[in-house]
C-alpha cells in the first residue's frame, strides 16, 4: 500500500511531513477509543454507585444556575445569604452535614 499524503491542507499535523504515517494515526486512534471505553466503564459504576445522589446535586446545582441567570439578566446580584443557603444544600445532598 502505497502512503498517501493527508488531503485536510498545509500547515496540520499530518501534511507537515511528506508521508502520512498510518501506522501512528491508527495509534492515536485506538488509544483515544481505550479512554473513551474506560471514561464510559467509570461513568456507568458512578451512575449505579451514586446516581440518585448525583440526580439531586444536579437539580441542585441547575436550579441555583437557573436562578443566578435570571437574576443576571435583570441586574440583581443574589444575597450572600443565598449563596449559602445553594451550598447547605449541596452539602447536605452530598451526604455532609
Amino acid at each position: 500500500m502505497e502512503n498517501e499524503k493527508c488531503s485536510c491542507g498545509e500547515g496540520c499535523e499530518c501534511c507537515s511531513n511528506d508521508e502520512w504515517d498510518l501506522a501512528g494515526e491508527l495509534q492515536k486512534l485506538s488509544e483515544e477509543a481505550w479512554s473513551n471505553v474506560v471514561r464510559r466503564k467509570m461513568e456507568a459504576a458512578i451512575e449505579k454507585e451514586s446516581g440518585k445522589k448525583l440526580d439531586k446535586v444536579a437539580s441542585l446545582a441547575v436550579e441555583h444556575a437557573m436562578k443566578e441567570w435570571k437574576m443576571w439578566m435583570e441586574n440583581e446580584k443574589m444575597e450572600e445569604k443565598e449563596v449559602e443557603e445553594y451550598e447547605g444544600k449541596l452539602d447536605e445532598a452530598m451526604g455532609g452535614k
